[in-house]
């Protein structure tokens, strides 16, 4: 117990005396509060312990997360005053976006004369079995029906995710001219059930409800869709509008807004939703901005889609909001390599004229990333920009400006990792443009000649030869010097 003590100086007949003021004590029991491996995407809190071992009652009067990955944790509450002799906790979530370490610092600031307390935040991104709740269709639109007829339509309750989806319950707020049958009790990993949704309109002025189910989906226990008849009455949808860049090249990085979306009733809206729906496989996509913007990194060339879901204040989405990239490489000879599983060591392999497998400096490869090829400003050398060791790919070689003459692309399967056969594909990118693609399945240690690029400054004089030999074992697995 602290405590300051004042001594009074008495007048003259007075005694003298003492005055005790006392103080609350903040004290955090835990040094780490360790959030353990969390399933990436998915939310988990917890409570960080705050105690009063003080003789009056603690005032806390902010908590702040600090560091690096301070915006994948969030303060959800804490109390404002903690009792003498009690403790209390500070609920914090933490949603990893990614399979990685995250870590942050928490200060808890009070009434406590000795200041803030603060302790560390720890916790990883993990991948494991989820279930994840759908509806098709997103909106239940009735269209037209008379006053008293009964119609129905059928609303498609899916799992798309890897565990299985347990349903607690069904509901319908808002208008007693819609019903619907029971849900069932689950629906296994990648399956879906069908119920049937009821319509009886008692008016012509149009109806509107939310049905709601709830499950043990971890980032959406209760989930809804807007339920229409007769135009709905006065309810709008909300409206996703996404902005942003149309256009980039391979490894680039951009960023999408979802923050002109909207909620036609002016009322704020709970929740923005991104989902990468083409190219998936070779883009990297992280939210920020309370989830009103989508940063996306490419690894690959390609056509990309991304599409916003909002979320209202009923918890309703209606249709989501559709974006396209063209991802283009802006070197002129660009060569990129993906295979298809998530263990398996594909190696891409460019080599110049009069160049052989395996030998440096002709063969640009994991193991003579950027080799010299002689010229002026090294703008004709190769460059494997990206190499992938563990699966799926994919593995990219650059050339900026190329010397005239023939290169021969090569594709090794290093190591299968346990992954067995894998189908690997070669796309070959050309001022911009794909020039071809092939795909082959590999067994271990094959080597696939796939095809010979002539270059010339003069476009119409470039061309490709595809090759057509049979897959052989490499005889060599790493680079020699020539």
């Amino acid at each position: 117990m602290r405590l300051i003590t004042i001594v009074a100086l008495a007048g003259c007949g007075q005694s003298e005396g003492t005055i005790n003021k006392l103080y609350p004590d903040l004290l955090l029991t835990m040094e780490t509060l360790d959030f353990g491996d969390v399933v990436r995407d998915y939310p988990l809190a917890l409570d960080l312990p705050v105690t009063n071992s003080g003789p009056v009652t603690l005032h806390v009067s902010g908590v702040e997360i600090t560091g690096e990955d301070a915006a994948d944790f969030t303060v959800l509450s804490f109390p404002e005053e903690v009792p003498a002799g009690e403790t209390l906790g500070v609920e914090i979530s933490f949603k990893p976006p990614s399979y990685l370490d995250y870590s942050a610092v928490v200060t808890v600031q009070s009434d406590d004369p000795e200041g803030a307390e603060i302790a560390a935040l720890i916790g990883s991104g993990v991948k494991a079995p989820t279930p994840d709740i759908s509806f098709n269709p997103d909106v239940v639109d009735f269209g037209v029906v008379a006053v008293g007829a009964f119609v129905y339509q059928t609303l498609e309750i899916q799992n798309l995710g890897d565990d299985t989806l347990l349903i607690g319950s069904l509901s319908i707020d808002g208008n007693p001219a819609f019903t619907a049958d029971l849900p069932p009790s689950g629906v296994v990993a990648g399956g879906s059930h069908s119920i049937g949704v009821y319509y009886q309109p008692s008016q012509e002025n149009g109806d509107s409800a939310v049905l709601t189910v709830s499950s043990d989906d971890p980032d959406e226990p209760e989930a809804s869709v807007i339920i229409l008849g007769n135009g709905g009455g006065d309810y709008e949808c909300p409206v996703p509008v996404i902005t942003g860049a149309t256009t980039a090249a391979p490894m680039d990085s951009i960023r999408l807004s979802g923050s002109d979306s909207y909620d036609p009733d002016g009322e704020p809206l709970a929740d923005y939703e991104w989902t990468v729906t083409r190219g998936a496989s070779t883009v990297e996509l992280v939210t920020g901005d309370a989830n009103q913007s989508a940063y996306l990194t490419f690894f690959a060339a390609g056509t990309y889609e991304v599409e916003l879901k909002v979320t209202d204040a009923y918890g309703v989405s209606c249709e989501p909001a559709l974006h396209t990239i063209e991802v283009i490489p802006t070197d002129l000879m660009h060569i990129e390599l993906l295979w298809d599983t998530g263990a398996a060591d594909v190696d891409l392999h460019l080599i110049e004229e009069g160049g052989s497998f395996f030998l440096m400096p002709g063969d640009c490869n994991w193991c003579n990333q950027s080799p010299n090829w002689g010229g002026v400003g090294g703008g004709d050398d190769p460059t494997l920009t990206l190499d992938d060791k563990y699966g799926y790919g994919p593995e990219n070689i650059t050339v900026d400006t190329p010397a005239e003459g023939e290169y021969m692309v090569r594709v090794h399967y290093y190591n299968s990792n346990g992954d067995g056969d894998v189908v690997a594909t070669l796309n070959v990118y050309l001022r911009g443009i794909l020039a071809g693609t092939w795909s082959k399945v590999l067994t271990n240690d094959d080597v696939w000649e796939v095809v010979n690029v002539t270059w010339s400054d003069d476009e119409a004089d470039t061309f490709l030869t595809e090759k057509d030999i049979a897959l052989y074992n490499a005889s060599r697995s790493g680079c020699y010097e020539e």
